[in-house]
């Protein structure tokens, strides 16, 4: 699918594991209530994350609604990438679909045709390190406007971004004529109207960070008596961006390099009484309309002044959901003008101000999608709060692994009757996909398995439970083998023992965990191949805890399975790093790590 007036990529969409900590139990939809998310800051520009509901005031075409249910969502740390603790957050264990679990969903635009080249280095400088201070459950997308497209879909791999942003040029000329503006502000205009729809399914307030130097305001580029030019802009352009920013959740952030260049001195020469700062003060009025129409925010970046993106930071960290019931008059599908009033002093908040309520037919008429379905819509589905996670091993042969995908419903009551599993690549193709079998069904966690060339993906699992309920996540991972010396390894699965090795994705009472891990290779007759189980703070921590793990043989002489039990009762709840340790004459060759994740009770 692709956008049909930007011709960019639809992003497919990604959710995040979080910390369970200091979440709140998730408030429940159904079609009776509908929802308003709303940011709230206090004076030092930080988010409030403990309002009440009686200190609100919800109104809806200027009538005050009770307010029915209401959570504070916390999807980021005010520090970044850092804890409170002043350590790095560690990579998520697994992806869910649960709304608590969600890590901050950004779209990161450059209006590059905009950017003078005095302007680009240090603007892509202040977004390089922009997205090197986000936790590594934010999900990151990389898009050139107007006609440079997608550059990477919504990715943990914030790496990756970086090197993108590196490689951005500035196309800006002092020497752009004012039909070339109005061209580049339309095709922009109308490109973020394509974005923003094609993100109307991803079931999450998403960020919108765009970079310009300017757009122009609404105007001909013809003469008045005759017809229009093929670059008008319209007012209509505008509105159908903050229409569209409002159906897609979507909160702007509107950043200015400055450019302290001025227009050409010819430009004089055409009109000698023309100021020649004049096409820059337009431009700017064009973010500022931008802004305006999007309920944003219009901020300025200087190469020494990166203040914009540290307060998108503190910003984004948290958001309330706020629901209500409308009457069934209200569900038409029209747009309603809202509001939300706080009693607190010093807490300012920031809300859309309108929202659509769709009709109730609308909500039934499709049929109910398969998980087969699922895995290709790129939709969310949150009926049915999953866990997954996916593990790479070996596979003689043609060189592809052995993909391990484990899903499990976070009800404990809730049993699945149907899961399907797919695996999409960077650039948003589904290159494999399976669906487990009635023995797979039948045990908990849920584990099926394909095979996939090496490579980073995201595994998408979509699933049915005994309920009629609906559920989709997704997981990114690395397809990779590790290299232990002369010996490669498998990916590191935790779980505990019950007579036989069984995944855990989250653990909450167990005194112990069990690693497992394989190991290829050529073995010597010797005992000089060994390995060990550690617990750390940090992937690359001081270990608190070390333990033998056992090398058992397999029918394979060039495999062989490493476990191992490290004891975890005495761990805090929170997120801790399990290292395989393999060593060689003792020396430590490689290891392969794990997020174990400890739940509170």
């Amino acid at each position: 699918m692709r956008f049909a007036a930007a011709a960019l990529l639809v992003p497919l969409t990604l959710v995040l594991g979080v910390r369970l900590a200091g979440q709140t139990t998730p408030i429940r939809v159904g079609v009776e209530f509908v929802t308003v998310d709303l940011l709230a800051f206090g004076a030092d520009g930080g988010p409030v994350p403990d309002l009440r509901p009686d200190e609100l005031t919800l109104s809806m075409d200027g009538r005050t609604r009770e307010i029915k249910s209401f959570q504070y969502v916390r999807v980021g740390s005010t520090l970044g990438a850092q804890t409170d603790a002043g350590l790095p957050t560690l990579a998520a264990p697994f992806g869910s679909n649960y709304v608590g679990d969600a890590g901050r969903t950004i779209i990161l635009i450059i209006e590059n045709e905009s950017l003078r080249a005095s302007v680009t280095r240090p603007a892509m400088n202040a977004a390089s390190k922009f997205v090197a201070s986000l936790s590594p459950r934010d999900s990151v997308a990389l898009l050139t406007m107007p006609r440079g497209g997608l550059q990477v879909d919504l990715t943990r791999d914030h790496g990756h971004v970086r090197e993108l942003l590196a490689g951005i040029s500035g196309q800006g000329s002092a020497r752009t004529t004012e039909q070339e503006k109005s061209c580049r502000t339309r095709d922009t205009l109308l490109a973020l109207t394509g974005l923003l729809e094609g993100l109307v399914g991803l079931d999450v307030p998403k960020t919108i960070v765009f970079v310009s130097s300017g757009l122009l305001t609404p105007r001909r580029d013809a003469p008045l008596t005759g017809p229009p030019g093929q670059c008008e802009i319209q007012s209509a352009h505008f509105d159908n961006v903050g229409r569209a920013a409002i159906e897609a959740r979507a909160n702007f952030y509107v950043i200015r390099p400055e450019d302290f260049v001025i227009d050409s001195a010819a430009n004089a020469f055409a009109d000698p009484a023309a100021s020649r700062f004049r096409s820059t003060n337009e431009e700017m009025a064009g973010l500022e309309s931008l802004a305006g129409v999007t309920s944003g925010l219009s901020m300025r970046l200087t190469p020494t002044d990166h203040s914009a993106f540290d307060r998108i930071v503190r910003e984004t960290a948290g958001y309330y959901l706020v629901a209500f019931d409308p009457e069934a008059s209200e569900r038409n599908g029209l747009s309603h003008r809202v509001d939300v009033q706080v009693a607190r002093p010093g807490v300012t908040l920031r809300v859309r101000p309108r929202m659509s309520i769709a009709k109730p037919a609308a909500r039934t008429s499709m049929p109910s999608p398969t998980p087969h379905a699922m895995l290709r819509d790129g939709r969310m589905y949150r009926d049915l709060p999953l866990r997954a996670a996916a593990f790479a091993s070996s596979t003689p042969g043609d060189g592809k692994l052995k993909i391990i995908a484990v899903a499990e419903p976070l009800d404990h009551a809730a049993s699945l009757t149907s899961a399907s599993f797919g695996l999409i690549d960077n650039r948003g193709r589904l290159i494999a996909q399976w669906t487990a079998n009635e023995r797979e069904l039948s045990r908990v966690p849920v584990m099926s398995a394909g095979l996939a060339p090496p490579g980073a993906y995201r595994l998408r699992v979509a699933a049915v439970d005994n309920t009629g309920r609906r559920g989709a996540t997704d997981y990114e991972f690395e397809a990779e083998l590790t290299e232990a010396g002369k010996f490669t390894a498998s990916a590191l699965v935790l779980g505990v023992s019950r007579g036989f090795f069984v995944p855990r994705l989250q653990f909450l009472h167990e005194p112990t965990a069990m690693g497992f891990f394989e190991l290829y290779g050529n073995f010597p007759s010797d005992q000089s191949v060994k390995a060990a189980f550690e617990i750390a703070p940090t992937e690359k921590g001081e270990a608190s805890i070390r333990v033998p793990a056992y090398l058992a043989t397999s029918t394979d002489p060039a495999r062989r399975v490493v476990t191992g039990v490290v004891p975890i009762a005495g761990l805090p709840p929170g997120d801790h790093v399990i290292r395989g340790v393999v060593l060689v004459d003792g020396k430590t060759v490689a290891q392969v790590t794990r997020t174990l994740r400890k739940a509170r009770s």
